[in-house]
C-alpha cells in the first residue's frame, strides 16, 4: 500500500486527538515509525489525506484526524489492511472490491456499455469514496496503476457474460497528482503518478504496435501466446516437443503515439509522453495534434536511448483536451439566463464590445473591431468563419491591456508578443527526433480554431510577419524539410493584432507613412484595419472628465452589461449560431458595392475595381457576425448596413473615402 494508510493508522493509534503542523508531524512520524522519506513527500501524503476528507485543517497550517478519518482508520485496523497481503491475494481482493463497486454504483451504465449504447465512465473520485474500502482501492491504484486497470477490466468481465465487447473510460478526475513538468522529469518521480498540463510541441502519427501474439508449432501443432515488447515480433524459444519452428497465427495490437508536452516556460520545460489506444476516434486523433493544449495523467517511466543516457517519459493513462472541453462545464441555467439577457438588449454587440476590459474608456472603436473577431462569422466553417483584425495607434491607448483581458477571459485565446517572439515560436519549426522529422508547433498552430492575439505587432520582424500569409489566407502551415514532406498542420485561428505607428501620429497627418513597414505585406489579409489617431482636445477633455467622475461622489460608475463569465457564455452562444446570408442582406451589400464602384469610376480609381473581391469576402462575414451577435440564424438588411458601417469606420480611420481602397494608401505616402 502507499504511505497514506500507515500515516492514517499512526495518527489514529497514537495521536487521535492531536493537532500538528507539517514540521511537527514529520518529526514525530520519523522518530516513531523510522520513516525515511523526505518532508516534501510526507507533506504530499498529508495533502492527499486531507483531499480525501480523512484529515482536516482546524486552522491554517495545522492538521488533525477528521471523524471520517477515524472511522476509516478503525475499519482498516479491524480488517488488518495495514499489513501488506501477498501479491496474488491482494490483487484478487482488489478485483472483488471493484466487482462490488460496479454492481452497486455502475450496473446500468455497464449494461449500456456492453450493449454498445454508451461508453461507461468510471471515475477514480467515485471509487475512492466508495464505502469503507474506497481508500484501499485508491491506494492500490496509486501503487500499481497498470495492475489496477487490469483488475478493473477483470471486474468488468466478471459481472457480464459478454467478455470482449465493453466500451469504458477510466477517468482519473482528482487533482492531488498535479505537478510541474520540470518536477516530473526528476528521477525521484520514477514510478509515480503525475498530472501535467501543457501544449503538444510535436507528435508522431498513431501507429499499430503488437502487444501479444499467438504462435503454432509447425511440428506438433501446439499453440503458445507470447507477450511482445519490441517492434519486431518474437516467437517462443522452443516447443515442448523440441521444435523451434513456429508460425504466427494471430496478434493483438494497439495504436501508439509518442509526443512531447511543454509547459508555460516554453521549450526548455518539456517531457516525452506516450499513449496507447485500442480503437482510434476522430476526437482522439484531433486531441493529440501538435499545438493542442492537453492535461494528462500517467506514470513516470524511463527509457534508455543509449548506454549513458536515461530519459524520463510519461505513460498516459488518462487525458483531457481542456481547450475543447471547457464550454461543456458551463451550466445550462447560466446559458439560458444569458440568452434571455440578449433578447432584452437593444444592441447585444455593443454591450459585448463595451464590456470587454470595462476599465478602458472611450475606446469603443477598438473594442468593436476586437469583438467582431471574437464572435466570427460561421460556426460550421473554419475558413470562412475567421475575421482578422489589426489595430494600430500611438502608444498609450491600452491596446495591451485589452489583449490581456481577452486572454484572461476566453480560454481558447493565445497571446504572442511581437518583440520577443521568433518565427519558430510563431509559426513553428521542423526538427529531427531520433532520425524522424517532426514538427514543433508555434503559436498559430496552438491557436487552431481559436484566436491568436499578436501584441506589439510593429516590433515583429518583417520575415516573421510574412510567414503569417499562408495561415491567415487558408488556415494551414506548410511543412517542408529537405526530402521529408510533413503533412500541413491546421492553423485556423482568427488573428487580432495590435501595434504602434512608427512615429507619433497627430489628428491631421496621413496614416500610411506611419504604418509599420511589414504591415503592407499583410494588408490584404486584414478584414478590419483600424488606425486610431490622436484624440482631439475635446475628446481628451471628455476622457479626463470621465476618469475624474469615477473618483467623486457625483460620478456614477456604470457596471458593464456582461460580467466576465457572461462574456464567455455570450461569445460561445454567438459562435455556435449559424447565420445564413439572406437576399435582402445580399442586395444591401451589392448596392453599397455598386455605389462605390461608380464613385471609383468617376474618380478614375481602378484600384477599387480590382479590390472589390476583398469587400465581397469581408462584408458577408461581418453581416453574419452581426446576426450571430443577436443569436439569429438569418441575416437582415440592418445587419448588412451595420457591416458596411463597421468597414467604413475602419477605412475612414485610414483616411480612405468611398471608392478608395488600401492601394490608395500608397498615394498618401507619395503626397507625404
Amino acid at each position: 500500500m502507499s504511505g497514506q494508510i500507515p500515516i492514517l493508522q499512526w495518527w489514529y493509534e497514537n495521536h487521535e486527538e492531536e493537532k500538528y503542523g507539517l514540521k511537527k508531524a514529520y518529526q514525530k512520524y520519523c522518530e516513531e515509525e523510522a520513516y525515511e522519506g523526505d518532508k516534501e513527500t510526507f507533506g504530499n501524503l498529508l495533502r492527499k489525506l486531507k483531499d480525501k476528507g480523512l484529515l482536516e485543517k482546524p486552522s491554517r497550517g495545522v492538521y488533525r484526524l477528521s471523524e471520517n478519518g477515524k472511522t476509516k482508520a478503525c475499519y482498516i485496523k479491524n480488517q488488518g489492511l495495514n499489513e501488506l497481503p501477498e501479491s496474488n491475494e491482494e490483487y484478487d481482493e482488489i478485483v472483488e472490491e471493484l466487482v462490488y463497486f460496479l454492481e452497486d454504483r455502475k450496473e446500468q451504465e455497464v449494461k449500456n456499455a456492453y450493449s454498445g449504447l454508451y461508453k461507461a465512465e468510471i471515475c477514480l473520485s467515485e471509487i475512492e469514496k466508495y464505502g469503507q474500502n474506497g481508500l484501499m482501492l485508491a491506494d492500490y491504484f496509486e501503487e500499481n496503476p497498470e495492475r489496477f486497470i487490469e483488475a478493473l477490466e477483470e471486474a468488468l468481465d466478471t459481472i457480464s457474460e459478454i467478455q470482449d465487447n465493453i466500451d469504458y473510460e477510466f477517468k482519473i478526475d482528482v487533482d492531488y497528482y498535479e505537478t510541474e513538468i520540470y518536477k516530473a522529469r526528476d528521477a525521484e518521480n520514477l514510478g509515480e503518478i503525475v498530472t501535467l498540463e501543457g501544449t503538444i510541441n510535436y507528435a508522431s502519427e498513431f501507429s499499430p504496435e503488437a502487444i501479444s501474439a499467438v504462435f503454432e508449432c509447425v511440428q506438433c501443432g501446439d499453440r503458445y501466446q507470447k507477450e511482445q515488447e519490441d517492434e519486431k515480433i518474437k516467437s517462443p524459444y522452443k516447443c515442448d516437443c523440441g521444435s523451434r519452428k513456429f508460425e504466427l497465427e494471430s496478434k493483438e495490437t494497439v495504436n501508439r503515439i509518442d509526443l512531447k508536452l511543454s509547459g508555460q516556460k516554453g521549450f526548455n520545460e518539456e517531457i516525452q509522453a506516450t499513449r496507447t489506444e485500442g480503437t482510434l476516434t476522430k476526437r482522439l486523433v484531433d486531441a493529440f495534434k501538435p499545438g493542442k493544449s492537453l492535461r494528462i495523467t500517467g506514470v513516470v517511466k524511463e527509457k534508455q536511448p543509449n548506454k549513458t543516457e536515461v530519459t524520463p517519459y510519461v505513460e498516459i493513462l488518462d487525458f483531457e483536451d481542456e481547450v475543447t472541453d471547457y464550454v461543456e462545464t458551463i451550466d445550462e441555467e447560466d446559458r439560458e439566463r444569458v440568452r434571455e439577457k440578449v433578447e432584452e438588449l437593444d444592441n447585444p454587440f455593443s454591450a459585448f464590445s463595451s464590456s470587454l476590459a470595462p476599465d478602458i474608456i472611450c475606446q469603443e472603436q477598438m473594442k468593436q473591431v476586437v469583438a467582431a473577431s471574437l464572435i466570427g462569422a460561421e460556426a460550421d466553417s473554419k475558413q470562412d468563419g475567421r475575421i482578422h483584425s489589426f489595430v494600430v495607434s500611438n502608444p498609450g491607448v491600452a491596446k495591451s491591456d485589452l489583449m490581456s483581458f481577452v486572454k484572461e477571459t476566453f480560454p481558447d485565446t493565445f497571446l504572442s508578443d511581437g518583440k520577443n517572439t521568433t518565427q519558430a515560436g510563431l509559426i513553428g519549426t521542423p526538427e529531427q527526433e531520433d532520425g524522424v522529422w517532426v514538427y514543433k508547433a508555434g503559436k498559430i498552430v496552438q491557436a487552431d480554431e481559436g484566436t491568436l492575439l499578436l501584441d506589439e505587432f510593429d516590433k515583429l520582424p518583417e520575415e516573421h510577419a510574412t510567414a503569417l500569409n499562408r495561415p491567415m489566407s487558408n488556415g494551414t502551415v506548410e511543412i517542408d524539410k529537405g526530402s521529408e514532406n510533413l503533412e500541413d498542420l491546421p492553423a485556423y485561428a482568427s488573428i487580432i493584432a495590435a501595434g504602434n505607428f512608427t512615429e507619433e501620429l497627430d489628428e491631421f497627418s496621413q496614416v500610411k507613412p506611419y504604418l509599420p513597414d511589414h504591415a503592407a505585406s499583410l494588408m490584404d489579409r486584414w478584414d478590419l484595419l483600424l488606425a486610431l489617431r490622436e484624440k482631439s482636445d475635446e475628446e481628451k477633455q471628455k476622457i479626463n472628465e470621465t476618469i475624474l467622475d469615477k473618483h467623486t461622489d457625483t460620478g456614477v460608475e456604470r457596471e458593464p452589461e456582461f460580467s466576465q463569465k457572461e462574456l464567455l457564455i455570450y461569445r460561445e452562444l454567438a459562435r455556435e449560431t449559424n447565420a445564413t446570408l439572406t437576399e435582402p442582406a445580399k442586395q444591401t451589400i451589392l448596392k453599397w458595392l455598386k455605389g462605390n464602384l461608380n464613385i471609383a469610376e468617376v474618380k478614375g480609381n481602378k484600384a477599387f475595381q480590382k479590390d472589390s473581391r476583398r469587400h465581397l469576402e469581408t462584408l458577408p462575414k461581418l453581416t453574419k457576425m452581426f446576426a450571430k451577435s443577436e443569436l439569429r440564424e438569418e441575416t437582415t438588411m440592418r445587419d448588412a448596413e451595420r457591416a458596411v458601417q463597421l468597414l467604413s469606420m475602419c477605412k475612414e480611420s485610414l483616411g480612405l473615402s468611398d471608392g478608395e481602397t488600401y492601394e490608395d494608401l500608397e498615394e498618401q505616402e507619395v503626397k507625404a
